[in-house]
C-alpha cells in the first residue's frame, strides 16, 4: 500500500493533554498532521471490560480459539502465566481486545482453526511488566505467541509469518505468507508492504483513531471533522490501491490483508472512510472473512457503549 507526502491541514492545537493507555503507541512526528499526545478537549476512555470464562483446569486438552468463543463470551481471561499454560506443546497467545496486532493473530488463529489458548494480558494494570509475563520472553508488549516449547515470538507479522508457515492447516483455510504462485517479486511486495505496516500505516490509523477517540463526547464532532480533512490525502491513496487490485498487495488475500484490515477497520467504524467506495468495500468483504467478528467482538463493544459506531 502505498504512503503520502501530502501534509494535511493543521488542526487547532488541542488544549488538555492526557495519558493513553497501553496498547496506544502516541508519537509526535505523525502523518495525520496532528498531535497524537494531546486530545482537544480530551478524557481518558477505556475499553469495555471482556467477559471472564472459567479457567481451564490443568491436563485438561487444549483448546482452539473457535471453541473457546463457541459459548458467545468474547475471551478467556485466566491467570497469567499459570504453570499449566506452559505444558509441552501447547500453544497460547497472550493478548489485549483492544490491541489492532493482537486482532490480526486472533483473527487468523480462528480462520485456520488453530490449537491455541487465548489469554488476556491486562495492560494497563501492567501485567505486561510483570516477572511471570517477562520470564516468557524478555519483551513486555503483545501479542506474544508461545508454541508450547517450540518458539515463543513477539510482533504480529512474525507471528503471522510464523503460523503460515508451521504445523499448516488444511488447504481450504490456508492464507499464504505469499502469494501463489510464489516468486521474488511476490516476495518483495509483500514484504515492502509488511516493511510500512508499522511504520507507517499502524502509526497513522492509531493516531487518527486516538484522538478521536480519546475526546471528549460535546468535542468528538469537531475533532472528527478535523481529523477527517487531515487524513484524507491518505485514505485516496488506499482507495485507489484498492480500485487496481482485490487485496492489499494484489488478487489473492495474504497476511498483508490480516494486518491492514484491523488497522483501517477503526477508521471505517467511525465512519472516516465512507467516501472512499473502493476502501470501504474492501473492508466490508474482509470482514467476512471467518474470524473477524470474533477477533472484534470486544473492539465493537467498546465502540458502541461510547456511542462511536458509525
Amino acid at each position: 500500500m502505498g504512503c503520502t507526502d501530502s501534509k494535511p491541514a493543521q488542526p487547532v492545537k488541542p488544549k488538555q493533554q492526557t495519558k493513553a493507555p497501553a496498547h496506544v503507541v502516541n508519537k509526535e512526528n505523525n502523518r495525520t498532521g496532528v498531535k497524537a499526545k494531546t486530545v482537544n478537549g480530551g478524557v481518558k476512555a477505556g475499553p469495555v471490560k471482556p467477559k471472564k470464562m472459567p479457567v481451564e483446569e490443568e491436563g485438561d486438552p487444549a483448546v482452539s480459539v473457535a471453541s473457546a468463543w463457541s459459548d458467545g463470551g468474547s475471551v478467556m481471561s485466566p491467570t497469567i502465566a499459570t504453570p499449566r499454560l506452559l505444558v509441552p506443546g501447547r500453544m497460547v497467545l497472550y493478548y489485549h481486545p483492544m490491541s489492532q496486532p493482537c486482532r490480526s493473530v486472533l483473527w487468523y488463529l480462528n480462520y485456520s482453526k488453530r490449537d491455541c489458548f487465548p489469554q488476556i494480558v491486562d495492560l494497563i494494570a501492567g501485567e505486561h511488566r510483570s516477572a511471570k509475563y517477562l520470564a516468557l520472553r524478555n519483551a513486555p508488549q503483545v501479542p506474544l505467541l508461545h508454541d508450547g516449547d517450540a518458539s515463543t515470538l513477539t510482533e504480529s507479522s512474525a507471528i503471522l509469518k510464523y503460523l503460515t508457515q508451521t504445523k499448516e492447516p488444511s488447504d481450504a483455510t490456508m492464507v499464504r505468507y505469499i502469494a501463489a504462485p510464489p516468486t521474488p517479486e511476490s516476495h518483495a511486495l509483500i514484504n515492502q508492504y509488511i516493511a510500512l505496516h508499522h511504520s507507517h500505516v499502524r502509526k497513522f490509523t492509531t493516531e487518527a483513531f486516538s484522538l478521536i477517540f480519546f475526546s471528549l463526547p460535546e468535542a468528538r464532532p469537531a475533532v472528527t471533522k478535523q481529523v477527517q480533512e487531515a487524513i484524507s490525502p491518505q485514505l485516496a491513496v488506499w482507495d485507489k490501491t484498492l480500485q487496481q487490485h482485490k487485496f492489499v498487495v494484489g488478487d489473492e488475500m495474504t497476511i498483508c490483508d490480516f494486518l491492514f484490515v484491523p488497522e483501517v477497520d477503526q477508521l471505517h467504524a467511525l465512519g472516516l472512510v465512507k467516501d472512499y467506495p473502493n476502501l470501504t468495500a474492501y473492508i466490508e468483504r474482509m470482514k467476512e472473512v471467518e474470524g473477524y467478528e470474533k477477533a472484534s467482538e470486544v473492539f465493537y463493544e467498546t465502540l458502541k457503549s461510547m456511542d462511536m459506531v458509525r
